[in-house]
């Protein structure tokens, strides 16, 4: 099978790429390796509307549960601060879950004529001016770029000879349950504790979830659903989400650390989305940061002169990398009430060689 572009990876940065290539007439593949973890729920900005609009995506309704208007928070003091985004510029953005929301993404780039299979990469080779790859199912598909979308494991680059860099080490570990209210939060509530944080948001209908972002030496405790809840359950502003450990599903954890690659492009490839730079989930721009590197990527590589769209490529992640690092910092740093106690004094006591670099 022969095709202008191999995606590896179907998660919105790879499907945002694919999108966006057949719209302009190129002819590509998503390979999508299904995970068995279950994605908790998540917000949506605003800003996400153009982002999908620039990958050629279709209106996605469907899977939208209610719009969401900011945040209130409790950071640096106990009193919940509002953020209200009903007076951003893109407006108030929306609940999704997760699950629903990339597949409906796949389902949408399959509509445009994009193939998609589904199984593990056995191998990747040069071959010429492009590549040759081999599925587990046994099919050899020929490509002249390759995108990687894997994720945080960016298994592509890597393989190329990219190299993975971490920022703090964090893990969010999240459940869900059942809110007996009739109308679930229309808000994200944020509340810092003295070793982590934790942020509370609605996913389907009158469900919620609940997400602590911690160390990953205290991710093992949180995994029993009485200690999760009863840690919840102590917090002065979200404890009144807790209610019966019962009624919560079993935590799972999954990594929430920075992690950028040192290059994200190189002859014939581009990472995109977590694989070049995953964000600490205190950004809320995972999914936003997501599509519209699919989309870049899918642009460079149309456009007609790519070797300066990598170079430009190159120096976008850079400075993305640079303003992320300094937001994420600054954002620690305001927390003081336990800026001695390992979690807080962790965040800020590393950052980014880029980072400090480009400050230099």
């Amino acid at each position: 099978m022969t095709f202008d572009t191999l995606i590896v990876g179907a998660g919105p940065a790879g499907c945002a790429a694919a999108a966006r290539l057949a719209r302009d007439g190129a002819k590509a593949v998503l390979v999508h390796r299904p995970s068995a973890n279950q994605r908790h729920s998540e917000s949506l900005p605003g800003a996400a509307t153009r982002a999908l609009a620039g990958a050629g995506l279709d209106p996605i309704d469907n899977v939208i549960e209610g719009r969401c208007g900011g945040t209130l928070s409790a950071w640096g003091s106990d009193e919940l601060v509002v953020s209200d985004a009903f007076a951003a510029p893109d407006g108030p953005g929306w609940w999704i879950d997760r699950n629903r929301f990339d597949s409906e993404l796949r389902h949408c780039c399959v509509g445009l004529g994009v193939a998609l299979l589904t199984g593990r990469l056995r191998d990747l080779r040069r071959r010429g001016r492009g590549w040759i790859a081999g599925t587990a199912a046994g099919a050899d598909i020929s490509a002249r770029w390759v995108i990687d979308a894997t994720g945080r494991t960016a298994a592509v680059a890597r393989r190329l000879g990219a190299v993975r860099r971490t920022g703090p080490a964090l893990v969010a570990v999240h459940a869900r349950t059942t809110t007996p209210r009739e109308q679930p939060p229309a808000r994200i509530f944020l509340e810092a504790e003295a070793d982590g944080w934790w942020y509370v948001g609605a996913s389907s209908q009158r469900r919620i979830s609940a997400v602590a972002v911690i160390d990953p030496g205290d991710a093992r405790r949180l995994r029993c659903q009485e200690h999760f809840v009863t840690r919840l359950g102590a917090l002065p502003n979200l404890g009144g989400f807790a209610g019966a450990a019962t009624d919560w599903s079993a935590p799972q954890v999954s990594p929430a650390g920075g992690a950028w690659l040192d290059t994200v492009c190189g002859q014939g490839w581009i990472a995109c989305g977590d694989a070049a730079l995953a964000f600490d989930p205190l950004s809320s721009q995972g999914l936003l940061g997501a599509l519209a590197s699919g989309v870049a990527a899918a642009r460079a590589i149309t456009s007609g002169n790519p070797c300066a769209s990598l170079t430009g490529i190159e120096a976008r992640h850079k400075d993305i990398l640079a303003a992320y690092d300094a937001r994420r910092y600054a954002a620690y740093a305001r927390e003081q009430r336990w800026a001695r106690r390992p979690f807080w004094s962790s965040q800020i006591g590393r950052r980014s060689p880029e980072t400090v670099s480009s400050m230099a």
